[in-house]
């Protein structure tokens, strides 16, 4: 039987939950079954250097053409600026267009990305999905759906007839997309994330996390933007500083609100409470070392960084979203709370005036097996990837 040619296409390879999934999952794979090619739309690779050597092609679409400066977007342009619904309507148009044009463009330029292959994964909704759906030819087309909730419905109401299988990360968010889409709820799935929990591990040993002489050191992971909930998390700082709680909360990431954030804390007189890191590609030492690993997401269909979390045992405090309740058990393997950050303040203090409670949490967390999840994970994926294409 020959080896079955796999296109994985994601948007961008830079540091987050979607792209650490997507390397454990081709870290996985078994290279005499696929011959895979992986596909990014956007020039943005900090973790391109971490593909698998068993990846047979790696491309980049290095695209730096200025849509909007192109005929038909300055047509639109200019009614968008109009006020109210009239505005609002060809500011849709422009995105649409500037969006359209960006996969026709790179389909044009990567000929040799468009198949035909035996299956073709398109790792997140959105662009990659709209890409595979129009572009690539195969007979098993695959989504996977990175979210607990849909911005992009109009676009995956379209889309969805093309894909032969839709992946859910979780059964809570398989349920979400079954009340949107009922129409393909036969072709959805749950295949939850997987991590390594050997690299992730001996990745943790790589340096020591600096305690700046605090009793309590604390940490958060993410891309800074408002979904994330860092400003949340600054808020909990402020509640705990006031409790007089001796701590050192590293903030791991970077992103489109880390100016704001540094000025907040500035403000909130937290400069030598919060330690802005900037983005790690090795961020297991800093997890390791909290005392408390805290996740403020405002939205989270998985929330990768939980389970890495757990497989370093650490104890979580975690909002209330999707992912979370599903990787804490509701609160059998961490603390759940409301979407506030006062809310996040109460879990952490309760966390650390508690002992038995931290220890409880810890050891539920502790039975975890990350090898049984590897197993299943490597499964289910190696059942969806045979699924199309021909033997020879």
């Amino acid at each position: 039987m020959r080896r079955k040619k796999i296109l994985f296409v994601v948007h961008r390879m830079n540091v987050g939950g979607v792209q650490k999934s997507l390397l454990t999952l081709l870290d996985t794979l078994d290279y005499s079954l696929f011959d895979v090619t992986l596909f990014v739309l956007e020039d943005k690779t900090e973790l391109i250097g971490q593909v698998p050597s068993g990846v047979a092609r790696v491309v980049v679409n290095r695209d730096a053409a200025r849509y909007y400066r192109r005929p038909k977007a300055v047509l639109f342009s200019l009614p968008a600026k109009i006020p109210g619904k009239t505005g609002a309507a060809f500011r849709e148009k422009l995105k649409a267009f500037v969006f359209s044009e960006k996969l026709k463009t790179a389909a044009n330029a990567h000929q040799d990305c468009l198949g035909p292959f035996d299956a073709a994964v398109a790792y997140k909704q959105g662009a990659p999905a709209a890409f595979v759906a129009k572009y690539v030819q195969t007979e098993n087309r695959i989504m996977v759906f990175h979210g607990s909730t849909d911005e992009d419905h109009a676009l995956h109401e379209k889309i969805l007839p093309a894909f032969h299988a839709i992946v859910a990360v979780n059964e809570a968010c398989r349920a979400i997309l079954r009340a949107l889409y009922p129409q393909a709820s036969d072709r959805m799935t749950t295949i939850e994330n997987c991590v390594d929990a050997q690299a992730i591990l001996k990745a943790a040993a790589e340096y020591a996390v600096d305690r700046m002489g605090k009793k309590y050191v604390l940490c958060t992971c993410g891309r800074m933007t408002r979904v994330k909930g860092f400003d949340l998390a600054l808020e909990a700082a402020a509640v705990l500083n006031k409790n007089e709680v001796d701590f050192i909360w590293y903030f791991v990431g970077d992103g489109p609100e880390r100016t704001a954030l540094q000025a907040e804390a500035e403000k909130l007189g937290l400069a030598d409470r919060i330690r802005f890191t900037g983005m790690l590609s090795n961020p297991y030492p800093c997890i390791a070392a909290a005392d408390v690993y805290v996740q403020p997401s405002r939205e989270e269909s998985y929330g990768l960084t939980i389970r890495e979390a757990t497989v370093l045992g650490r104890p979580v405090v975690s909002t209330r979203t999707v992912g979370g309740e599903a990787l804490l058990l509701r609160g059998e393997c961490g603390i759940l709370t409301s979407i506030e950050g006062s809310a996040l303040a109460v879990g952490i203090l309760k966390l650390l005036a508690d002992p038995v409670l931290l220890k409880r949490i810890s050891e539920a967390a502790g039975t975890y097996d990350p090898e049984i999840d590897r197993t299943r994970f490597l499964s289910q994926w190696k059942d969806l990837l045979l699924r199309g294409g021909g033997e020879e």
